[in-house]
């Protein structure tokens, strides 16, 4: 009895994400990332700011290391690492299409979509003060995600941290902290203009 109290059915999880991330348009907060590499074990830390708009639009824009970023605006995709700029449609490039799908479901609560998206079955529990939302790929790639694991705010549905495991191994966390919703956002934030 106490177990069935504790954690709700999946879907009625979602339904309350879906519900809390309906209300939010805008999302600005600061990022860290973490990856890990399964080959040698070292991590990579980075940090920056995130911003989201629910029109499709997503940007992570790097401090450390100052002038990386990733940009989603519709299909468009911008992704500037290690002095490299490429830019992707997403209709045309099935890889970072997935890429797109997953980064904008999973921060606007969009489970089903996603997982229908990117061929995956997902859980969601409730515990303490979080949602808890685990993604599992259907089908084995060579590239692309087995895993991702999606923390959200109770309180007012916000993305707090996603877990993303590559199917190579490598591991990928990202942490968002002192998220503002619904602020004006600048669209040059989104711009994926090379520069």
């Amino acid at each position: 009895m106490f177990a069935a109290m504790a954690f709700a059915d999946d879907a009625a999880v979602l339904t309350k994400i879906k519900n809390a991330n309906a209300q939010i348009k805008t999302i600005e907060s600061s990022f860290k990332e973490s990856k890990k590499l399964k080959a040698n074990g070292k991590v990579i830390d980075k940090q920056g700011t995130f911003y989201f708009s629910a029109t499709s639009k997503l940007s992570m824009l790097y401090s450390n290391p100052d002038g990386e970023k990733t940009v989603i605006n519709g299909k468009d995709m911008l992704i500037i690492r290690d002095g490299k700029t490429r830019t992707f449609n997403t209709d045309k490039n099935a890889r970072m299409r997935n890429l797109s799908t997953i980064l904008l479901c999973s921060v606007h609560g969009e489970i089903e979509k996603l997982c229908q998206e990117v061929s995956a079955t997902y859980t969601a529990t409730e515990k303490g003060d979080s949602y808890f939302v685990v993604i599992k790929a259907t089908k084995k790639s060579s590239k692309g995600y087995s895993l991702i694991e999606i923390t959200y705010s109770k309180a007012d549905g916000l993305i707090k941290q996603m877990v993303m495991t590559e199917n190579s191994g490598d591991v990928t966390t990202y942490t968002l902290s002192g998220a503002v919703k619904n602020k004006a956002i600048a669209e040059s934030n989104f711009s994926t203009a090379k520069k």
